[in-house]
């Protein structure tokens, strides 16, 4: 078994270098009351720009089997690369004064359990945990079909687990595991993750399949 581990040394925090809003801007569907909710089965969408499609900022929500589709384009820059803006799933803080946050999100937990995601809009990474928050993924499959949408992403102290994970992106700047804006050290751990083409993910347009910045590092290891 094949594990990919993304872990962050150091990075300083910066502002978003655009004029988007800093944080996604609502959701399909949010949770912030600090409850655990579990969804099995059902069809969620955005097509509104710079909204996810589910939000956690604090709670535990339980995703089973279920179907999720993104449209609606967002930011090309910072706003939806680091900060989570236009995500299809998204975990983390809720307020744009905590965008630098490696804390703030850390009451919100996604654990995702089979079903499929789906995005068509730019800037629209499928996973994004951020602010100290924890997605757990297992056995889904991502298409990302558009420019700045990375399968898996962690900024600001966020983690995500992912087993048994179809990947694939289609387009540019589209890397399928990407973990960027750190203080401390998180990681993005991908066990068993393969993608379309049977190979250990994919991404095309030459991109790099896994995608590193601020002194980050990849570990391949055999577990």
């Amino acid at each position: 078994m094949a594990a990919f581990i993304i872990a962050a040394i150091f990075a300083m925090a910066q502002p978003p270098s655009d004029n988007t809003p800093t944080y996604p801007q609502g959701a399909t569907y949010t949770l912030s009351n600090g409850s655990t909710v579990t969804k099995t089965g059902e069809s969620l969408s955005s097509s509104t720009q710079y909204y996810n499609v589910v939000q956690v900022s604090n709670g535990t929500l339980n995703l089973n089997n279920c179907t999720f589709s993104k449209t609606g384009d967002g930011s090309s820059g910072d706003n939806s690369s680091f900060y989570g803006n236009n995500s299809t799933i998204y975990a983390g803080a809720a307020s744009s004064t905590n965008y630098q946050s490696t804390t703030a999100g850390s009451g919100a937990v996604i654990n995702i359990t089979g079903g499929t995601i789906t995005s068509n809009s730019q800037g629209a990474n499928a996973v994004f945990a951020t602010n100290g928050a924890t997605i757990n993924v297992d056995g889904i499959t991502i298409v990302n079909n558009s420019s700045v949408s990375r399968g898996l992403h962690c900024t600001y102290g966020g983690t995500i687990i992912a087993t048994d994970v179809d990947i694939t992106t289609n387009s540019e700047t589209s890397s399928t595991i990407a973990t960027d804006r750190f203080d401390g050290h998180r990681d993005c751990q991908c066990r068993r993750c393969l993608g379309a083409d049977g190979q250990l993910l994919r991404g095309q347009f030459g991109e790099q399949r896994h995608d590193c910045h601020q002194r980050l590092h990849i570990k391949l290891r055999d577990s």
